[in-house]
């Protein structure tokens, strides 16, 4: 396949995010569930060194690249020495205004849960019915094998 005959989001997912970016995905990005009863992420996702912003806590060893640009800003206490956890961003808009200053919450100010906020009327271009995730730049190379 051809570059030009790639869809939108697979050029996308070549463009080199940086390892702690995070994805506003308008879409389904789970295709199946495994034997543990776990959700199980699409390939063009895995592949592409993605994770869901869930909260998830994961290994350290395992993407050392985003320990290093996340550390343990998001851990709760809980988590296993060799553990780090991701920002949970479900539920999650981040908002700005016409002066392209990042808003939350009720407030006018740039100040409060670092530019998020819950407020479902902020998106009225999305249908009421869409799924929408935010994904999360884990590692800077597509992974061989899932």
């Amino acid at each position: 396949m051809t570059n030009d005959n790639k869809s939108i989001s697979d050029k996308f997912f070549e463009l080199g995010t940086p390892v702690g970016g995070l994805l506003l995905y308008p879409g389904e990005i789970y295709d199946s569930i495994d034997e543990l009863n776990k959700r199980v992420l699409k390939d063009k996702f895995k592949l592409g060194g993605w994770l869901e912003a869930n909260g998830q806590a994961v290994n350290k060893n395992d993407y050392p690249e985003l320990y290093e640009a996340l550390g343990e800003t998001y851990n709760t206490g809980y988590e296993d020495q060799d553990f780090f956890r991701l920002p949970d961003m479900r539920g999650l808009l981040a908002l700005k205004n016409a002066e392209n200053q990042i808003l939350s919450d009720d407030s006018e100010s740039e100040e409060s849960t670092f530019g998020f906020s819950d407020k479902k009327t902020a998106v009225k271009e999305f249908p009421t019915d869409a799924v929408l995730y935010y994904l999360i730049k884990a590692v800077s190379y597509k992974p061989e094998k899932v």
